[in-house]
Order: C-alpha cells, then structure tokens, then sequence
C-alpha cells in the first residue's frame, strides 16, 4: 500500500487552519526541537534554524512563508519554560536571559550613533587591561559608498586596529552593514557577521557577548535603525596612558 505523506499533511494542516490550532502545532515543534537541541548541549545550539525547520515541517511551509518574527516572544517564553523545567536554576536563567537579550527586548527608536557608542562602552569595560596597552587602539569605523541613489553603509568594530579595513581586505570581528534609498532616515540591517559566522544564517545565543545579542536582536527583529552620520562618532582610543 502506498501511502501520499504529502497529502497526509495537507489534510493535517486544513485540519489544524480549520480548528485555529496552528499555534499549537507551532508549540510543539518548538519543543521537540528545543528538547533535543537543549539535551545535546546548553550553549552553542541553533534556536531559529531549528525551530523553523521544526515548524516548517509541521506545518507544511506556512511559517517558512510567513516568517517567525511575530512569535518571537511566544518563542522565548516557550524554551524558557522547557529550559527551566529541564536543568537547574542558574543555568536557565542564563539561557532566558541570552533568549530575552536576543528577540523579546525592543530597541525601538534607536540610532546608528548610539550603537558606535554601546560598542565604545561595552569595548572597553570587557578588554584585558593588558591587552589595552597593547593594542591602544580598538576598531570602530564607518565606511559608506554612494551608487546613484544607494548608499551602502559598513560598520567594523574588533578590540584590535585592523590594518587594512580601510581597504576592505580584513573585516571586523563584529561587522554590520546598511543599504539605503535616497538617503531613508531609517533602515533595517541588511547582514550582520560576528567573527565570521554571517547571522542570518545561524544563531549562537549562549555564546554571544552582551553587545552581540543587541545587535542580532536589532537584525532578527527588523528593527529600524535611525542613519545619523553627523552624529556618529569614531573615537578609537582606550582610556589609558600611553
């Protein structure tokens, strides 16, 4: 006997648009990946690639189409209660914390300055003193070239001069970049790289640093992020005596 798994599952999902049990369906593949992902390891695992395949393969593609970002709190709650249900106190609220960090938090009405600044701050509180003096100088630049009415916008930030950014030939351990129209007073970040690892294609939500999970909150929420050039500030220098 042959059996149609396709049309097994596009009777389940008529069934399921029907009864308006999508978000359930949802709910359970979040966990089935989550308890898997979450057995194998804490830290480290792929949260959104998982889930949307998860979900994708309940739901036959609908929210491949759509997209998950309208779920991301539902998300986040939903693997903080597996988590926590699963491992002892300290380590799941560090895994709320870095899901919280990473899509519930809303940084609506922030601006492209203001990141060049959390990256000054956050760069200096977590440097080695030692590695301060020897570097003197840590990265933070903002290149922009203009193609008629498109003007491609990179910010590089690392702990360390990077020699040839300028030339294009070395990217910055945190690297973002912004295209916009006719000088669009708001845009969204079209790629985000984080020591090489291109983040909308995998996710790292245990190992990122404070300022990283800003940032891929900014990305994975579509945040739109106000382009104040004259206001930005590109002050490299860390506060010591040299």
């Amino acid at each position: 006997m042959e059996i149609n798994i396709t049309k097994i599952v596009e009777d389940k999902l008529a069934q399921m648009e029907q009864d308006g049990v999508i978000q359930k369906a949802i709910e359970d593949g979040i966990e089935k990946s989550i308890l898997s992902a979450v057995t194998s390891a804490v830290t480290g695992y792929q949260f959104k690639r998982e889930i949307e395949k998860q979900v994708e393969d309940a739901v036959g593609g609908i929210a491949g189409k759509c997209g998950l970002s309208s779920y991301n709190g539902f998300i986040a709650q939903k693997a903080a209660e597996i988590v926590q249900n699963m491992y002892n106190n300290d380590i799941s609220e560090k895994v709320k914390r870095a899901l919280d960090d990473t899509l519930v938090q809303d940084y609506s009405g922030i601006k492209l300055s203001e990141i060049f600044d959390k990256y000054r701050e956050w760069v200096k509180e977590h440097t080695e003193e030692a590695d301060q003096y020897e570097y003197e100088q840590f990265t933070c630049i903002l290149e922009h070239d203009d193609d008629g009415p498109w003007q491609h916008l990179t910010c590089k930030f690392a702990d360390h001069p990077l020699e040839n950014s300028y030339c294009r030939k070395e990217r910055g351990e945190i690297e973002i970049r912004f295209c916009r129209y006719n000088g669009a007073e708001k845009v969204r970040i079209s790629s985000l790289w984080l020591n090489d690892h291109d983040m909308r294609q995998s996710i790292r939500i245990g190992t990122l640093t404070s300022f990283e999970a800003f940032l891929v909150n900014l990305c994975y929420n579509e945040t739109e992020v106000e382009i104040d050039l004259e206001d930005v500030d590109e002050d490299n220098y860390y506060d010591i005596d040299c």
